[in-house]
């Protein structure tokens, strides 16, 4: 099971999907994130959940909890 720790909230209007992959937009960038990073657990939070990871300086989707969009 992925677990998101060390996490930051995203309002809805920094992430969506685009051919089927949820994006999200991380330092002004829109970055897809990998199917293997989708948290699919319910989330019980509220808002979208991201984890950024910055090697050689730039941001990648470490997991990726999409939001209940209320």
């Amino acid at each position: 099971m992925l677990r998101c720790c060390g996490r930051h909230s995203v309002s809805n209007v920094n992430w969506d999907t685009q051919d089927d992959h949820d994006r999200g937009r991380l330092d002004g960038q829109w970055i897809v994130v990998p199917d293997d990073r989708v948290v699919a657990q319910p989330n019980r939070i509220g808002p979208s959940i991201v984890r950024p990871q910055y090697p050689n300086g730039n941001p990648i989707v470490r997991c990726f909890m999409p939001g209940t969009m209320t």
